[in-house]
């Protein structure tokens, strides 16, 4: 049987742990990840950027491209478009393949909504997909409970298609870590909620291995497929700039300003 390992999200979902956030009347500062770059490859194409924030005047993204990547190589692009009002926003779509693979293919166009907790601003639904909290503390995903480990890392996210593990470093951690979740393969609500640091999930150890399971319990699980990282590069400031994926080294484009509010979020 051929295993399928979802191999990278891009929906390389860019998201940024809520990070040294100071709210005033009006703004905050923040850094978060703005773009993603990787040397992965399909049919001798590069994809050097598989995520590609854009921002407007007051510093919020109101655009950004992701590349989708499984063990096979790139198998989607998708632009997303948003439009913040008050506590909500609206996420227009459009999916436009890969040309290489899809002689023929006629862009896909989708929208959805997203909901905002009030005070913590973190997403609390997305697209018909809940996200539960206790105490800022992302809980459950579409009514699955997330796994934690005692340093307040995410061991395991489940969703209704299978559940993504990770395992860390416990000798080492940065200041600022950011990683990719897998595919779709927990879906793309999550991995744009991760992309953007509308949930907090980003851990605070240095994440060694990223494993695919097509179980929703740990009794059903059943291994198919593993990503080593490794090579983990740091900048002055310790914010995670680069590691290594089964050899393939991604590579995280930090942006640092004061950011405007998106709506009445606080």
């Amino acid at each position: 049987m051929r295993t399928i390992l979802i191999f990278f999200s891009l929906i390389i979902f860019v998201s940024c742990r809520r990070m040294d956030i100071h709210f005033n009347d009006s703004r905050f500062s923040r850094c978060e990840v703005a773009g993603v770059s990787s040397n992965l490859y399909h049919n001798g194409t590069s994809y050097g950027h598989s995520i590609q924030k854009r921002y407007n005047l007051s510093g919020i993204v109101e655009s950004l491209t992701i590349v989708v990547f499984d063990n096979f190589g790139a198998i989607d692009t998708v632009d997303y478009d948003i439009v913040y009002d008050g506590i909500k926003a609206h996420i227009a779509a459009v999916s436009r393949g890969i040309s290489d693979i899809e002689a023929v293919r006629e862009p896909v166009s989708y929208s959805f909504d997203a909901t905002f907790d009030v005070r913590s601003g973190y997403a609390t639904l997305i697209g018909g997909h809940y996200f539960e909290y206790e105490n800022n503390r992302l809980v459950s995903y579409d009514n699955f409970p997330l796994r934690y480990d005692e340093q307040g890392n995410i061991t395991r996210v489940t969703s209704s298609l299978g559940a993504v593990l990770y395992a860390y470093d416990y000798s080492t951690k940065g200041k600022k870590e950011f990683y990719i979740t897998a595919g779709y393969q927990v879906g793309e609500a999550y991995n744009l909620a991760e992309t953007l640091g509308w949930i907090p999930v980003q851990p605070i150890n240095k994440r060694i291995s990223h494993s695919i399971s097509w179980g929703i319990s740990a009794a059903e699980d059943y291994i198919a497929g593993s990503l080593t990282m490794g090579n983990h590069t740091y900048n002055e400031d310790g914010y995670l700039i680069s590691y290594s994926v089964d050899g393939q080294t991604v590579t995280n484009n930090w942006k640092c300003q004061v950011f405007g509010r998106p709506g009445k979020i606080r």
